[in-house]
């Protein structure tokens, strides 16, 4: 068994690897998808494989390497700038409590028991779901919770104030693109959106500017445009 062989594979492996993983950015180690996963194990399988077995071109393997980094760069980006292939690729929230009540089909869909939905309950922090009113699983595969407003932390500006449930609130406008289905979900069209707009001097041949645009239960609209 040649050790120098190995000591070079080892270490070439490796650089080539943190060059890639620095290119794909923080989201690597931060916030896996699913296929960051994929891709994720199956970089470390192929770079174990060249780094003890010296019969494996160490060109190919490393080609390899990066090949699946490239491929999941190209993903990322795709799901950046298209929201249907966002979703099919990243996933969406799935909803576990809604309102204060538990969705059965949302834990159907994730393959969570009740147990489990206590559990994730308890280290969000929340050790009573009747404080609990809203509970989302989320693509990365972290509950997100919402609680009710008794709940939720007291903040300056509550003071000798009630607090009640959190209004609703959806994006409407994301990175330019009308979400049409979350407009049916607010009860509003394209028509009442242009008219708000406009009412924050803003025409539609601006709307690429928007990044972000969401709309309350009260129909009160807030805009995010690029710096």
């Amino acid at each position: 068994m040649n050790f120098s062989e190995i000591l070079l594979r080892v270490v070439a492996t490796i650089l080539v690897m943190l060059i890639m993983a620095r290119l794909n950015g923080p989201k690597q180690i931060a916030q896996m998808s699913f296929y960051d996963y994929v891709t994720g194990i199956s970089v470390g399988s192929i770079a174990a494989t060249i780094s003890i077995n010296t019969d494996l071109s160490l060109t190919s393997g490393l080609f390899a390497i990066i090949l699946f980094f490239a491929g999941n760069l190209l993903l990322n980006k795709i799901t950046q700038i298209n929201l249907t292939a966002n979703a099919v690729l990243t996933g969406k929230p799935i909803a576990l409590i809604e309102k204060g009540s538990i969705k059965i089909s949302g834990l159907q869909q994730s393959k969570m028991t009740v147990s489990e939905l206590l559990s994730n309950l308890r280290t969000s922090g929340y050790f009573n779901i009747n404080d609990v009113y809203t509970a989302n699983l989320e693509p990365t595969g972290k509950l997100s919770v919402q609680p009710k407003g008794f709940a939720r932390p007291a903040r300056n500006d509550d003071l000798q104030l009630k607090a009640a449930n959190p209004i609703q609130v959806l994006s409407v406008i994301m990175d330019g693109v009308i979400l049409q289905s979350n407009l049916k979900l607010m009860n509003i069209d394209e028509k009442w959106l242009v008219r708000e707009l406009r009412k924050q001097n803003i025409d539609e041949a601006e709307l690429n500017q928007i990044i972000l645009a969401v709309v309350d239960e009260n129909h009160k609209m807030t805009v995010y445009k690029q710096a």
